[in-house]
């Protein structure tokens, strides 16, 4: 059963940084590398999320594994990104 508390994924991290909701977000150390851009170089895949932390002022903490994340978030699948949303 996963957390209610907590919003896994990056997209849906970045959503609840942007609304306010995340308290706290958490970040795998093994998260790859974002290579869409076509710019040659990968950029990470986390690297937004850690931006948008940064600048709304909301703690970063890092996970070892994605495997890890994925199960502190109740899912049986890995995660790159997740946030502990408010209480409410």
């Amino acid at each position: 059963m996963s957390d209610p508390r907590m919003c896994p994924g990056v997209r849906e991290t970045l959503r609840a940084l942007r609304e306010g909701r995340a308290v706290r977000v958490f970040i795998a150390e093994d998260a790859g590398e974002d290579r869409r851009h076509g710019t040659g170089e990968g950029v990470p895949l986390t690297r937004p999320v850690e931006e948008a932390a940064r600048s709304a002022g909301v703690e970063i903490v890092t996970v070892p594994t994605m495997k890890a994340l994925g199960a502190r978030c109740g899912l049986k699948v890995r995660c790159a990104a997740a946030a502990e949303l408010k209480p409410g």
